[in-house]
């Protein structure tokens, strides 16, 4: 279970489709500070029906995080996950490491750690619609 802004418990499946990006972060994760508004651009610009991106802040305090997504302006679906249980039914490991990145498909479940400054933005937005792409039939 995850929670939304106000803390009222919502299952993770509300908001997944086919193919479901996780993206985890935090508020105080300089890379995720990087990385959460190309998320957000991507997320905006999917056409795609199949394809779901759900932003899950791990911080610790909740407010927080609700301040960054303010902060940031952030529009795609974000939920809360201060105890890190989503991260580790998906990553199999109570060791989070952030920015962090799951793709949910029939395919199971492709994971991918940290952000790849080398990338432009729109290369990091290509990046994340071909990851979510190759998993659609």
């Amino acid at each position: 279970m995850v929670s939304n802004a106000s803390g009222k418990a919502e299952p993770l499946g509300s908001h997944m489709r086919e193919v479901t990006l996780l993206v985890f972060w935090a508020s105080w994760c300089g890379p995720c500070k990087m990385e959460m508004p190309l998320v957000d651009r991507y997320a905006a610009s999917e056409e795609d029906a199949r394809v779901a991106v759900v932003a899950i802040n791990v911080d610790e305090n909740r407010q927080e995080g609700v301040d960054a997504v303010a902060a940031r302006k952030l529009a795609l679906p974000v939920v809360f996950d201060p105890d890190e249980e989503a991260y580790a039914a998906v990553f199999h490991t109570q060791d989070a490491q952030i920015p962090a990145l799951a793709i949910v498909s029939r395919d199971g479940v492709e994971t991918e750690i940290g952000f790849n400054e080398g990338l432009s933005a729109d290369e990091h937005v290509a990046h994340l619609r071909e990851r979510a792409h190759a998993h659609l039939r």
